[in-house]
């Protein structure tokens, strides 16, 4: 091998393409006893039902037939020149085996190689324009993943981004991870998608207060302006919380294996889990909704009969306590019109015991006003009826609530009595 050549004599496009080979339209290439390709996951869209791009991942295998992922190719390149004409080689095969599709209405997801995404000069968005360019790719169809990390030369990922975008190309942001990320990127960068660390999802299957954490950063993504993909689903619970807490696109196992080459899909050939998967959401809602009415009856009896005995002058402290001798049932309190708490909440008998003295400054909630809780606001829109809020985390007992409101009148003004219960972490 000549000194400066590497391993394909050069990282030239023309010079590069030399050492590509075909085979029933898959392209590969070669290096030593490896063979190097393409591989490709098919990534869904919830609403759509379908299938709206192909993740390109790059594979190989070594002279026994073992598999060789990204890492394993890469790691074994210890000449920084060698990894520049793999990462190179890498991306015209993800192209060119993408072309061969002939799929013109579907987008192709792809990754700069991670160590040439931390160069002072990477990625080479010139060679990858060129390569888009004589394929014949338009830069519209292409979506380019870039892993957002903390920790990372600011000024490097931002012209990371903005050569992507200048390109033409859809910005992905890559693993990202709502625990570590910088989140300030979001609005200085404005992704077009955001593709979620697989984690939040594993740690949302198997814990309720995560379930509400993912539920509450898809929303967060959503309102940066991003689209969410959910990554690795495998099984059905998996599929089914990321459809329920209203990710946009979704990939992984559960809808089969990687494929060689893109393959259209027509609507008619809609995977039976994406069916299977709207019929347990509509059994789901059903039992939720039937949950929710339980839920009102356990309560809305005693609730109401408070609510009738302070509208005919009973102390509050007075009228609460059949209301407060309910399990879960953990405070009752009075607001004026304009959703401000004037006097002291009521409180269950020997409630002070679970009081958490650290918190002691923010226990005492007269003049709080919660104004802008759905409680309040849907008690003021719809008077005479009890309302049942989302759940929430309380300031008062530092616990999920859901909390029960209803207009009262008090010599001739309207106020809202409210009362909170202890939301059953079993609901989703």
């Amino acid at each position: 091998m000549t000194a400066g050549t590497g391993l394909y004599g050069g990282k030239s496009l023309e010079v590069l393409e030399k050492s590509i080979h075909e085979e029933g339209g898959i392209f590969f290439a070669r290096y030593k006893d490896r063979k190097v390709g393409t591989g490709f996951q098919r990534v869904f869209s919830f609403v759509h039902q379908r299938q709206v791009g192909f993740e390109a991942f790059f594979q190989g295998a070594d002279a026994s037939g073992r598999v060789l992922s990204s890492a394993d190719i890469f790691d074994e390149l210890v000449n920084p020149d060698d990894a520049m004409q793999m990462d190179r080689m890498r991306l015209i095969l993800h192209v060119k085996n993408f072309l061969s599709s002939k799929i013109d209405d579907r987008w192709l997801f792809i990754n700069i190689q991670p160590k040439a995404m931390v160069g002072r000069k990477e990625p080479d968005i010139g060679f990858f324009h060129d390569v888009l360019r004589k394929n014949g790719l338009p830069a519209s169809q292409v979506v380019v993943m870039i892993r957002e990390h903390s920790g990372e030369n600011e000024a490097v990922f931002k012209s990371q981004v903005e050569a992507v975008r200048d390109l033409g190309c859809l910005v992905l942001f890559d693993d990202f991870n709502g625990a570590s990320a910088n989140l300030d990127r979001l609005w200085q960068y404005n992704p077009d998608i955001v593709k979620l660390q697989h984690s939040a999802l594993d740690n949302a299957v198997k814990a309720k207060k995560a379930k509400r954490m993912l539920n509450k950063l898809v929303s967060l993504l959503h309102s940066s302006g991003a689209l969410v993909l959910m990554e690795k689903i495998e099984t059905e619970d998996e599929a089914f919380l990321a459809r329920k807490v209203e990710a946009d696109f979704c990939q992984g196992k559960y809808w089969g294996a990687h494929v060689a080459r893109p393959v259209r899909w027509s609507p008619g050939d809609t995977p039976g889990s994406f069916n299977a998967l709207v019929d347990k959401a509509e059994k789901r809602y059903f039992l939720e909704m039937k949950h929710n009415t339980l839920e009102m009856a356990t309560f809305s009896g005693e609730f109401q009969e408070c609510a009738w005995s302070v509208a005919d002058g009973v102390a509050l402290e007075t009228a609460a306590q059949p209301l407060l001798g309910l399990e879960r049932v953990l405070r009752v309190y009075l607001l004026d019109g304009k959703g401000v708490q004037n006097q002291e909440s009521v409180y269950p008998h020997g409630h002070e015991k679970d009081l958490d003295k650290r918190f002691r400054p923010i226990q005492d909630l007269r003049g709080a006003t919660v104004a802008h809780r759905s409680g309040f606001q849907d008690a003021l829109r719809d008077p005479g009826k009890v309302h049942m809020s989302p759940p929430y985390r309380s300031i008062a007992s530092l616990l999920t609530v859901t909390t029960l409101s209803v207009t009262v009148g008090i010599e001739g003004r309207n106020h809202i009595l409210c009362c909170d219960v202890l939301w059953r972490e079993d609901a989703i």
